[in-house]
């Protein structure tokens, strides 16, 4: 069993790395959702981990990708949200957010009134990814790890005067960037968190850890991006990595496969290029973990060719 953690590069409404995995026959229980920030991620795991324990075998696996640092969630309780009046910022009139049955009490995205730094949000992430990795290894659970995006990148999203995404936007770190990273390395736990972290089990080539553009740090965005092929077939609005990206990546980065040679290509190509412009559905910006979003025509693909 592979077991997986993330936000919406695991899971989507067309095929993404992980369903590619279990169309080329591998058991996967997906634990990603839309939106999920790291502390999602971390909490979600804690959630299960039990559950994981029991099912365990020698040859499962727990992978993780880790949202990008910007994207920073916190606890909220019904007074903090009456005091601050503002309900209207969460998803859905009862209150109904992660992690716990009361009205405005669990995890939510931060309020953009009450935003949190660049450097809070790198560090929190740094911190996040050594804690679970002790976590693991003290359960003794097979892990690997990768980032969404570099974690470097200031890819916060603009709210004023109107709501901008724009991770999208960029491929490479600036100087001002890099000045950020060798900062935030330069404080003295951080860097010796960033000592500890066990980077050989991130996915990627490990050259050197504090340097904030080594090949471990690049996720799934530079791996789309990579490749003509896959812009090519880039939706018209939206930004996840088309199907045969997402193919390859399960193949080449996952399974460590000749992605060219997967009997599943053409399908993710076929998929690709009908997605290019597809309405992009609603979404429960608090749905649960395991919910399935992946349109049904798309799953009635995957099991018919998988295998």
């Amino acid at each position: 069993m592979i077991y997986i953690f993330g936000c919406s590069v695991c899971k989507w409404f067309w095929p993404m790395w992980p369903d590619w995995l279990k169309a080329y026959g591998h058991q996967v229980r997906n634990f990603a959702y839309p939106g999920y920030g790291s502390q999602n991620v971390y909490w979600n795991l804690v959630n299960t981990l039990d559950d994981i324990d029991k099912e365990w075998c020698s040859y499962d696996e727990v992978i993780i990708i880790w949202p990008a640092a910007h994207r920073i969630m916190q606890w909220y309780d019904q007074e903090w949200v009456d005091t601050q009046d503002v309900r209207g910022f969460f998803p859905n009139d009862e209150g109904r957010i992660w992690f716990s049955k009361e009205p405005f009490l669990g995890m939510y995205r931060t309020h953009p009134d009450y935003p949190k730094s660049l450097a809070h949000g790198i560090i929190e992430n740094i911190n996040l990814i050594y804690q679970t990795q002790t976590l693991l290894e003290h359960r003794g659970i097979k892990y690997r790890m990768a980032f969404n995006q570099n974690q470097w990148l200031d890819v916060r999203p603009i709210y004023r005067p109107e709501f901008q995404l724009t991770y999208g936007d960029r491929t490479r770190l600036n100087d001002g960037e890099r000045a950020m990273a060798q900062h935030i390395l330069n404080i003295e736990p951080v860097g010796k968190i960033v000592d500890r972290i066990d980077w050989h089990k991130f996915i990627g080539t490990v050259d050197d850890p504090r340097d904030p553009e080594s090949d471990h740090y690049q996720g799934i965005w530079e791996f789309f991006i990579s490749k003509k092929e896959y812009v090519m077939y880039k939706h018209d609005t939206d930004h996840h990595a088309c199907a045969v990206a997402q193919h390859d990546y399960a193949l080449q980065k996952i399974l460590h496969q000749d992605a060219d040679q997967g009997h599943l290509r053409q399908l993710s190509l076929d998929i690709s290029r009908d997605c290019m412009s597809m309405e992009i559905p609603a979404i429960d910006l608090a749905g649960e973990a395991e919910s399935e979003l992946m349109l049904a025509q798309y799953r009635t693909q995957l099991t018919q060719h998988g295998n």
